[in-house]
């Protein structure tokens, strides 16, 4: 049996609680994520985002930051997009 909690009608706080349903609402759990610090696929993770320029520092001011630090405009396309991907992480 683990904590659940379902977040208040008003939004002002959880109420916690040991069933998987509540009020006929699914209840989410109350505990973390397991981590682990011996992580298999963060090198995999990390060159996705690449690729598909999901990173925090390519969301800045529309523009997409390269390598060395320049700046590329959004209308390139999908080339500038592989050329941000570092290469040597997706062997």
């Amino acid at each position: 049996m683990h904590l659940m909690y379902l977040p208040e009608a008003n939004g002002s706080g959880r109420r916690y609680t040991l069933k998987k349903v509540m009020d006929g609402q699914v209840t989410k759990s109350a505990h973390p994520a397991r981590f682990s610090p011996d992580d298999k696929w963060s090198r995999h993770r990390l060159a996705v985002r690449k690729r598909f320029a999901v990173l925090l520092a390519q969301k800045m001011d529309n523009r997409r930051v390269g390598s060395f630090g320049e700046t590329k405009d959004d209308d390139i396309g999908n080339a500038t997009l592989w050329s941000l991907c570092d290469q040597s992480s997706l062997k």
